[in-house]
């Protein structure tokens, strides 16, 4: 039963909302109530990887299906 998916491998280049537009278009808009990406300290862009906190556990498990691999 839970619902947080930490995802990986993200292109460092990404913005927060440019990773928020793929969960969309994705099919998960609406379906999560919070996120977090860790920035880097120094300079733009993220570390690699963030939180997404999904509002049903069922959402978490298909999120984990759909991005496995990518």
């Amino acid at each position: 039963s839970r619902t947080t998916v930490m995802l990986q491998r993200i292109p460092f280049a990404f913005s927060l909302n440019e990773v928020l537009h793929w969960l969309d278009a994705e099919g998960f808009a609406g379906r999560y109530d919070a996120t977090h990406m860790p920035l880097k300290r120094h300079g733009r862009g993220n570390i690699g990887y963030m939180f997404v906190n999904f509002v049903e556990p069922q959402m978490a498990s298909e999120c984990i299906r759909v991005f496995n691999g990518h």
